[in-house]
């Protein structure tokens, strides 16, 4: 499991090791255990924050192509996770009148969503994420004029590590969490 430590030694004795080359049994040297380097059992990991460079903003609506949301994901530096969903909630505004969703991530574009929901919008990807990399998400759509007051995006991405297969996600550690993103 995650955390864990695993360290190796060689006990005292005779005949009780083999070359890792020769396959030669050995023994030990100086009558004392030899004990090897202690590795630590990590998963890889996601954090999905929102991009400070995007503040709030202010739309005259009807905005085509509207910039709704931008947020940063960063991969730890243990392994590569598969990316496989955004999920983003339109919170606060009026879900109707929200069309046309899509999403680039890094230098991807999602499939366009013609009817927004007010939660869980979900987009498939199919991206592998390397250790330590970081990439922009940009959440778009199209606001009629109908939409008064404020909104906001809020967003979730979900991932499946490459060595460990663990599932991993870029907000808290369930898929129903989300990060909060710009009020617009």
């Amino acid at each position: 499991s995650a955390g864990d430590t695993i360290l190796a030694k060689i006990a005292v004795g005779s005949s009780n090791a083999f070359g890792q080359i020769s396959a030669a049994t050995i023994s030990t040297p100086s009558g004392s255990a030899v004990t090897a380097s202690t590795l630590t059992v990590q998963t890889g990991s996601l954090t999905l924050s929102k991009h400070t460079s995007f503040p709030n903003s202010t739309y005259v609506v009807e905005k085509l192509g509207a910039k709704l949301g931008h947020f940063t994901l960063n991969a730890s530096t243990t392994e590569t996770v598969n990316l496989t969903d955004i999920t983003v909630d339109y919170v606060t505004g009026t879900a109707t009148n929200v069309t046309n969703m899509y999403i680039k991530y890094g230098t991807n574009t999602t499939s366009t969503k013609s009817t927004v929901a007010a939660t869980g919008n979900s987009f498939s990807i199919n991206k592998a994420l390397s250790p330590g990399e970081t990439f922009d998400i940009v959440v778009y759509a199209d606001v009629s004029s109908s939409e008064t007051g404020t909104a906001r995006i809020d967003a979730q991405v979900t991932g499946v590590t490459a060595d460990s297969g663990t599932t991993v996600y870029g907000a808290g550690s369930a898929a129903s969490a989300r990060t909060q993103g710009q009020i617009i």
